[in-house]
């Protein structure tokens, strides 16, 4: 699944990558357990660099990412 949502890092301004191949991949989900685990690869480039430039100073590769969480319902900050 690739996405074109922009990303903000604390402090700046980043934007993907559209020249790197992102994506999120879902390998497995248990609904009983609401268990999710998947991959991910993301570059994001710092937004005040024009983005028809080919040099990407200030960038972030995160590569052969991993997760393995589960899925907990958000009740909200009241509980219910």
């Amino acid at each position: 699944m690739n996405s074109s949502a922009t990303a903000t890092l604390p402090g700046t301004s980043s934007i993907p990558s559209t020249s790197e191949d992102n994506y999120i991949q879902i390998n497995s989900y248990n609904a009983k357990t609401q268990e999710i685990k998947g991959s991910f690869q993301l570059t994001l480039a710092n937004a005040r660099i024009s983005r028809s430039s080919d040099v990407l100073p200030d960038t972030l590769r995160l590569r052969n990412g991993r997760f393995h969480t589960r899925i907990i319902e958000y009740k909200g900050r009241d509980g219910g």
